[in-house]
């Protein structure tokens, strides 16, 4: 059985091409649609909440290219708003707790962006809230703010600052594992010209979103959690057939992959290469299976890994194994992917509940589960998953964008 998805749930409004939208989550999730429908958009709304609590606001923005850049055109809001639904931490009855973390921006003086609202929600009642707006006579953001929690008292609670989330700001540890757990989100683009440099050890950080400290977390999990490697390993050797990974050498304070090249039926036939002699689609696959697999001290594993497009220059037969490897991988982390690839889908570990939907309607973002209509064609063995997308006959559930609007309109949700 899969781990429980650390992000059950997620509303975005008003960021990038999403003007709005209300997504459930599974362990494995793929979110499909074509070049230009906004899948990494909803990647990057997640990854923005991950930057803002590893940084601040300020960092966050600019990696997200900008306030101009992040903000919805088509929203006629003037806020940028994301909330997640959250599986966090364990009661004292041993069931994980679900806790509402929403989070909304505006824009300042001078193209300054603050936090104008930030709400913490447990099923039964609301644990913090604060909603500011900036004040040109103080020329300062002023906030109103309510808390409610057992363990902390109100005149030991920090005032929130606009520039920084006031849930990592607070000292509990219901809050610190919630924060820690936003932080060990990753997102990953991989770029193999990236894997291919050489790069200092760094053994505290996840894989980054280009993979070029791929050798330095290879070598950290390799030490805390060699099973973890041999998984990766063994995946990678039945995607390539004839490679599997060789180890990490050093030179000079660089760190460098290498692997092993089966050349023959004999046991002793093997040669090494350095990653820089790797093809594209190897050195892809190794990524992704290293970010799904990768364990990293003091931090473990990370709670949620994004890929896109993991399908890139391999070989559709090998697909299988790479999705079985992220199946595999949900044991210990949440995996979201985005693809185009009638290949992936598929694979036998993708069903209907795994796969959001993704267009572009009206010049907006839509994502929703899979229609009822291509459900039934594939519980029916009429068509697969994959013939569905091959056909083109792969779209959104059109009851569930009304149902979107709805919300969207009613004002609920992440506004």
């Amino acid at each position: 059985m899969a781990k429980p998805p650390f992000i059950r749930r997620v509303r975005i409004r008003g960021f990038k091409s999403i003007a709005f939208c209300d997504v459930t989550l599974e362990p494995l999730t793929v979110l499909v649609g074509r070049n230009a429908s906004g899948k990494s958009n909803f990647l990057s709304a997640i990854a923005f909440v991950r930057d803002l609590f590893s940084n601040n606001l300020s960092e966050a923005v600019s990696r997200a290219g900008g306030w101009h850049s992040m903000k919805c055109r088509t929203d006629e809001g003037h806020e940028v708003g994301i909330e997640l639904e959250i599986d966090s931490a364990r009661a004292s009855n041993g069931e994980f707790l679900s806790l509402t973390y929403a989070l909304n921006l505006k824009e300042g003086p001078s193209e300054t962006v603050y936090i104008s609202r930030e709400t913490l929600k447990t099923q039964s009642n609301s644990v913090f809230f604060r909603s500011g707006s900036f004040d040109p006579a103080t020329q300062r953001v002023e906030y109103v703010w309510g808390f409610d929690h057992p363990s902390i008292p109100c005149n030991n609670v920090p005032d929130p600052h606009p520039n920084h989330a006031w849930l990592d700001a607070l000292a509990s540890d219901l809050f610190r594992n919630l924060a820690d757990g936003i932080k060990a989100i990753t997102q990953h683009n991989f770029e193999p010209r990236a894997v291919r440099e050489f790069h200092p050890r760094n053994g505290s950080d996840y894989l980054n979103a280009r993979g070029s400290n791929l050798a330095s977390v290879t070598e950290s999990t390799e030490m805390s959690d060699r099973w973890a490697i041999g998984r990766a390993n063994r995946y990678l050797e039945s995607i390539t057939q004839r490679v599997r990974y060789g180890g990490v050498v050093d030179h000079g304070g660089h760190r460098f992959l290498t692997f092993r090249v089966d050349q023959g039926s004999s046991a002793n036939s093997s040669v090494e290469f350095y990653a820089a002699s790797m093809s594209d689609g190897t050195l892809r696959a190794f990524a992704s299976l290293i970010a799904v697999f990768q364990s990293v001290p003091p931090r473990g594993s990370p709670s949620l890994v994004g890929i896109e497009e993991p399908e890139s220059s391999l070989h559709p037969a090998a697909l299988r194994a790479l999705v079985a490897a992220f199946d595999e991988a949900t044991l210990r982390t949440q995996v979201i992917l985005t693809s185009h690839s009638p290949d992936l889908l598929d694979a036998a570990e993708i069903t209907p509940a795994n796969v959001r939907v993704v267009d572009m309607i009206d010049g907006c973002t839509v994502i929703t589960p899979v229609d009822s209509a291509s459900i039934g064609i594939v519980k029916d063995e009429l068509n697969s998953l994959g013939g569905l997308e091959r056909g083109r006959q792969l779209e959104p559930d059109f009851e569930d964008v009304e149902r979107q609007k709805r919300l969207a309109t009613a004002g609920r949700g992440a506004s």
